[in-house]
């Protein structure tokens, strides 16, 4: 197990430094489109540590900008990856969990951790469109990008397999069997045809456990 943490941690690293270039190329992109350049950009993600005082630096800023960019999305992946030795769901149901993981990190980032930093307040930069993006980005490129991509290249050990552990309750072929066991005793008391007895028996036989 040991010989394998160098392995996983590279593993988080690339899903981290992956998900954290979508999202930055989409900042980039759509603040472009409004005149605001990359340079702008990364100046004023690092004025949350330095303040405005960033703005009127150089390449110190710029560069500082763009670790802690990639330090939060690093963040946030080893925090979804820790999660996921935890929560079996969170392997399960990649896609909704992912959603609700970036849903999450959006409203941690925008009411919890940037209020405490010394991020200037812009409120005119705050546009209607600028929520939408910033939520779709961190709902589709961040969240949903790292809860793939931890199921597909670091998937947890159930044991003693990388196997995905079985659905239960709505979701698991024992309640979808016993709803079609159901739905077939009602279409045979309903139309208790010879042709309709024989193929329900046969369909919800499939399912018996």
């Amino acid at each position: 197990m040991d010989s394998q943490r160098p392995k996983k941690f590279l593993t988080i690293v690339r899903i981290g430094l992956f998900a954290g270039t979508l999202d930055i190329t989409d900042n980039l992109i759509f603040n472009l489109l409004r005149g605001v350049t990359p340079r702008m950009v990364f100046q004023y993600i690092a004025s949350a540590l330095i303040g405005r005082s960033s703005l009127q630096l150089g390449g110190e800023s710029i560069a500082l900008g763009v670790v802690l960019h990639y330090t939060i999305a690093l963040s946030w992946t080893f925090f979804f990856y820790s999660a996921s030795r935890k929560l079996a769901v969170l392997s399960r149901r990649p896609v909704i969990c992912g959603l609700l993981y970036g849903g999450t990190v959006y409203l941690c980032m925008n009411f919890v951790v940037l209020p405490l930093t010394r991020l200037p307040y812009a409120p005119r930069a705050m546009t209607m469109a600028s929520r939408i993006n910033g939520v779709l980005a961190l709902l589709l490129l961040i969240g949903l990008t790292i809860s793939l991509m931890v199921r597909r290249f670091a998937p947890p050990v159930w044991n003693g397999t990388t196997e995905h552990p079985p659905a239960t309750g709505w979701g698991s072929a024992r309640a979808y069997g016993g709803f079609s066991r159901g739905f077939c005793c009602y279409a045979m008391k309903r139309y208790p045809t010879p042709r309709t007895v024989s193929r329900c028996r046969g369909f919800a036989g499939s399912f018996s456990m």
